[in-house]
């Protein structure tokens, strides 16, 4: 007996997304004009365990770029069960997944327990593995680490 399940346009976009994230190596192109809805891309660590997620209410992707709005990048804690141990936050952001690099000119929110970061106009340089916030950067310590840093 065969089993069939039937996708969802939005279903088979996120699948699109994913296979752009994941850079299978292949050298068919891939394309879609329609926007994928309500997405998450979880990725996993070789332990099994989740090490980062991507969400957003909505994405484009063409081969060298993708658009998300309302950008939500969580990494997780290495724990079972996983705890997201860093949050970030923007209404948008461009990925240029080849090169590893992310930007908006839009704010951006950065959560974990050491510090709240919060800025506009950044860039992230995934061969370097940093974030550059441009402008308006605010940080915020929790009251204990304030006597830390003293």
């Amino acid at each position: 007996m065969a089993f069939y399940k039937s996708f969802t346009l939005s279903q088979h976009l996120f699948i699109l997304l994913l296979f752009a994230f994941c850079k299978l190596g292949s050298q068919e192109t891939i394309r879609s004009d329609e926007p994928i809805i309500l997405f998450k891309l979880p990725h996993f660590g070789e332990n099994g365990l989740i090490d980062w997620d991507i969400q957003g209410d909505q994405g484009k992707y063409s081969p060298k770029r993708i658009e998300i709005s309302k950008l939500v990048f969580r990494l997780f804690d290495n724990q079972q069960p996983p705890q997201p141990k860093t949050i970030i936050n923007s209404p948008h952001a461009l990925i240029l997944p080849n090169e590893q690099i992310a930007s908006s000119e839009d704010s951006i929110e950065i959560n974990n327990a050491q510090f709240q970061l919060t800025g506009q106009k950044w860039e992230w340089d995934g061969h370097a593995n940093k974030i550059t916030i441009h402008r308006k950067v605010e940080i915020f310590f929790p009251k204990g680490m304030i006597n830390i840093l003293k």
